[in-house]
């Protein structure tokens, strides 16, 4: 989040920075990266923005889901469905906002048939400099990679796939 919120936001507060890193997470798990972290300063702004502006309302007045929201945010911050909730609500009105965001694709992975035909190819060479400048790879060791995270990776998934060294855990 340090990337999106560079500077001082006053807008992020004790009972929103759980649930927004937790919206970060279930982006970085679903959406493409590059595509959200542009628009999540401006849309937490904008959403901080109408949330203010709900508050001035009267309950009978606002929008039922905000009066909920307010409910979450006032009493029981730290409480796990107090979270999820707020979570929940966040990430349906970024997504609403942004529909246009793009899922990654969820066969990203490779099956060990890919993983195979990759270690294979590249002959059981690191293909990926920054780990391991070329080094011969273990097949225990090595991990199918690809950058690209995208809907069209399984179609390029062979083409762009590389050896690599398995990071120590």
């Amino acid at each position: 989040m340090a990337d999106v919120f560079s500077e001082k936001t006053p807008e992020l507060t004790r009972y929103n920075v759980i649930a927004l890193y937790c919206v970060v997470a279930e982006l970085l798990a679903s959406y493409v990266r590059d595509e959200f972290t542009p628009i999540f300063h401006d849309w937490f702004i904008d959403f901080e923005t109408h949330r203010r502006e709900q508050e001035q309302l009267s309950e009978d007045e606002a929008d039922a889901e905000w009066v909920s929201y307010k409910e979450k945010i006032s009493h029981s911050t730290d409480a796990g469905d107090s979270i999820r909730s707020r979570m929940d609500f966040l990430l349906r009105d970024l997504l609403i906002a942004y529909p246009q965001l793009t899922l990654k694709d969820p066969k990203r992975g490779f099956t060990p048939q890919q993983r195979f035909a990759v270690f294979r190819r590249d002959a059981g060479v690191c293909q990926v400099a920054k780990h391991c400048d070329g080094v011969k790879v273990r097949w225990d060791d090595c991990i199918a990679t690809t950058g690209f995270l995208g809907l069209k990776a399984e179609q390029h998934l062979l083409e762009m796939g590389k050896c690599r060294v398995r990071r120590a855990t």
